[in-house]
């Protein structure tokens, strides 16, 4: 009997150790300012889980233009054995949706649904996507995969660990410290603001 349980108890730390190991979380918290003043709040995860990794952005933003505005922001992706499986991603003002997203790997291509449109990206397998970008600096990358512009970006290397990405919507420029992303300087026609990481 002492046998038994013994064997069972180290089953049972062997076990807990493995899962312990073979996952792992990691979260950023980031405040949105516009003016000096924190207008909203971003929360980027990053768990991975054996072969598996999953990502979320999700983010809550107020601000006035004549009237009060909220702006919600949630993109998932899904990666298996280091390639992009799947995503989705909605933006909307004030409960209404403004625009949506999905991503699926196919033989040889993703299909993408962008609002009303249907999308074709021939790849083998993307590697790299927006969401990683906050969690490690793009060295050596000139490319990054958004699915909500169905398409890779170009990211441009500016030196001293800062990095400037273009899209139809504006451009970012995003700044690393130790590999992580500190600071999203976001420039759009109707204002500029930052997402800056919270410290610990």
């Amino acid at each position: 009997m002492k046998f038994s349980l013994r064997k069972a108890t180290c089953l049972f730390v062997f076990v807990l150790g493995w899962g312990i190991m073979s996952s792992s979380a990691q979260t950023l918290n980031y405040e949105i300012v516009k003016g000096g003043n924190v207008i909203g709040n971003m929360t980027a995860k990053r768990i991975v889980k054996g072969d598996s990794m999953f990502y979320s952005i999700s983010s809550v933003t107020h601000f006035r233009v004549v009237v009060k505005l909220r702006v919600d922001y949630n993109l998932t992706e899904t990666y298996v054995n280091g390639v992009l499986y799947s995503g989705h991603a909605l933006s909307t003002l004030n409960g209404a949706t403004q625009k949506e997203s999905k991503v699926e790997r196919r033989k040889g291509y993703y299909h993408i649904e962008r609002d009303s449109d249907f999308l074709h990206f021939e790849s083998t397998g993307v590697k790299y996507s927006i969401p990683e970008i906050y969690f490690s600096e793009p060295v050596g990358k000139g490319e990054v995969f958004s699915q909500i512009f169905g398409t890779n970006l170009i990211i441009e290397n500016r030196g001293n660990h800062v990095y400037h990405l273009e899209s139809e919507d504006g451009d970012n420029t995003y700044t690393y410290k130790k590999g992580v992303c500190v600071e999203v300087k976001v420039n759009r026609t109707y204002a500029t603001f930052y997402i800056r990481l919270k410290s610990k």
